[in-house]
């Protein structure tokens, strides 16, 4: 009988997904320690001759920075999926501040890149190359609700209700609203011309395109009476808010309704020019407590154009920060009515 001959089959264990990425992780952190440990040895002896005079904090600091740089240095260098980034080296960067600021559970605490800033400026400020009117649309009927103050379509003459019938010669009720926009708004200084229906005439206006900071909007609303609404506080709004305020003292306004729904704040020194609009020199706007025990006090300025016998504030869930803020101040210094549900 011949003799069975034994067969070595090697077996190799199958690893899912979750244990193959704990064993790179456990890899990957036994490299980066072993590297963090060999940098540490190395330049321990650089560090032993130049550092000696620092203070504990600053080669403490020090020792802190070089491990971060170590590992980003790894990254940079090494990483096999580094490869199919662009901008590796400032994305590493980005997320590792992103990670401390978000590490400290300050969900009002941020980091932004210089691009996130212009384009939150720009959010605050609400610009746009356009004419300054707002609208809505009436069954394919576009009517214009507010023409913003000093903008070109209100030096042109645009008034709330005109219908918007023509703009450069294409009939308005042929396109859509966001198609209508982008024929309105264009490069600043060039032209657009707009037939309004206005009762029963047809107004022809040619209107320069202009910068519009649109961040409040204000009417009267009898003889008595004036309607604020402040949408942002922007670097114009406190601009824009005082030729309003010289309108309602033209009126002979002697009450306010100021609408803050919706309005989430804004600059710190947008807040103080609009409170010193509304109150007397040495009213108390804000006080900041700083770190070190500090309270920084910020007052009114004075800058009253009209002393309002009565003030009456809305206010909803979305209004907050500056507008939380100026709130506070102006109910406390006048007494004023606030209208609504709790601020965010």
């Amino acid at each position: 009988m011949k003799k069975e001959e034994k067969v070595i089959i090697p077996l190799t264990r199958h690893e899912w997904p979750d244990e193959r990425q704990a064993r790179h992780k456990k890899q990957r952190t036994f490299i980066l320690t072993a590297i963090s440990l060999v940098l540490f040895f190395s330049l321990g002896f650089y560090a032993h001759d130049v550092l000696i005079p620092q203070t504990e904090n600053i080669t403490q600091t020090q020792d802190e920075f070089t491990r971060l740089k170590a590992v980003y240095s790894v990254l940079v260098d090494e990483w096999y999926f580094g490869k199919d980034l662009n901008d590796l080296d400032q994305q590493l960067i980005n997320d590792a501040i992103v990670g401390m600021v978000e590490s400290t559970g300050d969900i009002h605490t941020q980091y932004m890149t210089s691009e996130e800033v212009q384009l939150f400026t720009q959010s605050i400020d609400r610009g746009f190359v356009g004419i300054g009117v707002s609208y809505f649309d009436s069954n394919g009927t576009y009517v214009v609700e507010n023409v913003f103050i000093d903008s070109p379509a209100y030096k042109a003459g645009v008034m709330s209700g005109d219908i918007i019938y023509r703009v450069d010669g294409v009939d308005a009720s042929s396109v859509d609203s966001d198609a209508l926009v982008d024929m309105v708004r264009g490069e600043e200084g060039t032209i657009v011309q707009i037939e309004f229906l206005r009762g029963d005439t047809t107004v022809t206006l040619d209107i320069t395109r202009g910068t519009i900071n649109n961040t409040s909007y204000g009417k009267m609303l009898d003889e008595d009476s004036a309607f604020l609404e402040i949408y942002q506080f922007g670097t114009s709004t406190a601009l824009e808010v005082s030729q309003y305020l010289e309108q309602f003292k033209s009126a002979g306004a002697t009450n306010i309704l100021i609408d803050l729904r919706d309005n989430g704040g804004g600059y710190l020194t947008s807040l103080e020019d609009l409170g010193s609009l509304f109150l007397p020199e040495g009213d108390i706007l804000i006080q900041q407590n700083t770190r070190d025990g500090e309270t920084l006090v910020s007052a009114s300025k004075g800058n009253m154009i009209l002393d309002f016998d009565k003030i009456v504030i809305l206010i909803n869930e979305n209004t907050a920060s500056a507008a939380e803020v100026f709130t506070a101040a102006i109910q406390e210094n006048r007494e004023a009515l606030v209208v609504g549900v709790t601020s965010y």
